[in-house]
């Protein structure tokens, strides 16, 4: 699965990857759609203000196929 080839992901080393600023929604649906199921991912973004943070903490999960 690592390096992801999805548009707008860049792969890294221990299973992590950076959204690189042409990511969009269609990059997100194939991120969901390559991951194994019950597989989680979290990742920072700072353009997603919340209450008392600039940027906010996203975490999902594929529940099944």
């Amino acid at each position: 699965m690592y390096p992801l080839d999805i548009h707008g992901i860049t792969g890294k080393p221990n299973d992590k990857f950076v959204f690189n600023k042409d990511a969009n929604e269609q990059t997100m649906r194939q991120l969901v759609d390559e991951i194994q199921p019950r597989t989680r991912v979290t990742f920072y973004d700072k353009n997603y203000h919340s209450p008392s943070d600039p940027g906010a903490y996203v975490s999902f999960m594929r529940v099944n196929e």
